[in-house]
């Protein structure tokens, strides 16, 4: 983050004021960037990160809903600020009849892997919650999912919001500065939940699964926010931006 920066060292600063604008990939309040000098007034702009042309696969996988039937998705490196704790014991909280309707899979890797697998045995979730690893075609997981989980405490943009939006899966999210916020808005194309808070993401869970029409709302919203994030849109931005 740029205040990070900012305190790192005074070179920063210097640097910083030799620019024209900055950019960065998503909508922050500029006070809260300068609140440890207050003096600076950069001039700073938006422009997302582009995301991916989506290739949507009507015939759906049966290899995967036939090994974990239906499931709630999680995309993320497993390390500490992905928070992978909170949504395991999110999911443990969820009723007896929601769990054995759905299980929780998990995509990626990193240094916590060991630290979640002790969670999940601890919570005698073995059989309910997969940790697959890293996988080349996220895609088809996000278009099998019936449902898409951040857990996350910080997230500079959260692309993977942005493809679980494109790919169909409707989102829940915690609002970690600064990503999942300006992607979801005020709960207007997800669900947004408090940071490390497993009672209200559990809530938000069971409330969204079991509402089939607020879930194809979501699905809906979701597609055309993504429209917002597609490579020729902010190209444009970036044309648009060097002209003026």
């Amino acid at each position: 983050m740029i205040y990070q920066y900012l305190l790192m060292s005074p070179a920063f600063e210097k640097m910083y004021k030799k620019f024209d604008k900055i950019v960065s990939i998503n909508h922050i309040d500029q006070s809260d960037i300068f609140v440890c000098k207050p003096y600076l007034n950069y001039k700073i702009v938006s422009i997302y990160n582009p995301t991916y042309k989506i290739k949507h696969d009507n015939t759906s996988d049966k290899k995967i809903k036939k090994e974990y039937g239906n499931y709630i998705l999680s995309v993320a490196r497993l390390e500490e600020p992905k928070d992978f704790l909170t949504l395991i014991r999110a999911y443990h909280l969820l009723s007896d009849k929601t769990k054995d309707k759905y299980n929780l899979v998990i995509i990626g890797d990193g240094p916590d892997r060991h630290k979640i697998e002790q969670e999940i045995n601890k919570l005698k979730l073995k059989n309910k919650v997969f940790l697959l690893g890293a996988q080349s075609d996220v895609d088809k997981y996000y278009q099998n999912a019936d449902l898409f989980v951040l857990s996350t405490k910080q997230e500079g943009l959260g692309m993977v919001i942005i493809e679980a939006m494109g790919n169909g899966c409707p989102v829940i999210a915690t609002d970690a500065p600064y990503g999942p916020r300006d992607i979801l808005g005020n709960n207007e194309y997800g669900l947004l939940c408090p940071v490390e808070d497993k009672e209200k993401m559990a809530l938000l869970i069971e409330d969204l699964l079991a509402d089939k029409n607020k879930r194809q709302m979501y699905i809906k919203k979701g597609l055309d926010r993504y429209k917002d994030f597609e490579s020729e849109t902010i190209i444009q931005e970036f044309y648009n931006l060097l002209e003026k």
